[in-house]
């Protein structure tokens, strides 16, 4: 790939039945800029990990850069729940409706991750056939 060449991805209506982690890209030794993200969930326990540590690429907190911290002091992954409750520096809440289990965040601004990184959803419950994801992600590598 040439240097800051796009690339979009996303999926529609993704389900966690099988698999607890979905990977959107994995990307290292390279400098790469999120230029945008928005994302829907349809369960409180599907929530986004951007690690930053190829040596903890799955891991929920160390080297991950979407953890949320509550007002208590304890961190906690990015739900839909804490973040919008706790609020988050990198997503915007757009909808939070949880009668209906619909959740959609925007990210707030481009984010530059020198070295590479890894951009998945992940599942903390036990996934059902209902619990989905949708995204748009683009990216470049600079």
């Amino acid at each position: 790939m040439l240097g800051n060449q796009v690339k979009l991805l996303n999926e529609l209506n993704l389900t966690f039945t099988s698999n607890t982690t979905h990977v959107v890209y994995e990307e290292w030794d390279k400098d790469i800029v999120i230029d945008f993200m928005e994302f829907t969930v349809t369960s409180t326990n599907i929530f986004p990990v951007l690690n930053i540590d190829s040596t903890n690429a799955n891991h929920n907190y160390e080297g991950q850069l979407f953890q949320t911290v509550n007002p208590n002091g304890t961190r906690w992954i990015a739900t839909p729940i804490r973040i919008s409750n706790d609020g988050h520096a990198n997503f915007e809440v757009v909808a939070y409706d949880s009668s209906s289990s619909q959740y959609k965040f925007n990210l707030k601004t481009p984010m530059i991750l020198p070295g590479g990184s890894r951009l998945a959803f992940k599942h903390n419950g036990t996934p059902t056939a209902n619990h989905t994801v949708t995204y748009k992600v683009i990216y470049r590598e600079m």
